[in-house]
């Protein structure tokens, strides 16, 4: 599966991360962009493992652009263990935060890949998630 990505590209960390958290109006807005460019290595090393630590942070002030992203990570196994339970949770939450048409797709893909007990498990999880305001999903 594929993530969401951007275009923007940055010459070293320092201007990317000062960029990114310190000269826009909404600090919060950026944390899935941290997220992008450690996925993509693009003015960072690549890290995957810091690429889910600000997807989870921007997943948590409701970015559905963070919570499909993490689905991605759980569905490929990158930055965290390889988890359909999560990945179908993520995409679920995604789906219900704005980004129904790709997060739901994402989400059905996964679904035909795990049992009836795993998808209600995503779901629970989900509705918790969702119920605790995405803190400490």
């Amino acid at each position: 599966m594929k993530r969401y990505s951007n275009s923007f590209r940055f010459s070293d960390e320092l201007k990317a991360i000062h960029q990114v958290t310190h000269l826009t109006p909404c600090r919060q807005c950026n944390l899935p962009l941290l997220g992008v460019m450690y996925d993509n290595g693009q003015g960072v090393p690549q890290d995957y493992k810091a690429a889910v630590k600000w997807y989870s942070l921007a997943a948590e002030q409701g970015h559905a652009f963070a919570q499909y992203n993490l689905g991605v990570s759980y569905t490929n196994g990158e930055g965290v263990i390889q988890d359909n339970v999560y990945a179908h949770m993520w995409f679920n939450i995604a789906a219900s935060s704005g980004d129904s048409e790709n997060a739901s797709g994402n989400r059905d893909i996964i679904a035909g890949k795990m049992t009836t007990a795993q998808i209600a498990e995503a779901q629970k999880l989900a509705r918790e998630c969702v119920r605790k305001e995405y803190k400490g999903c």
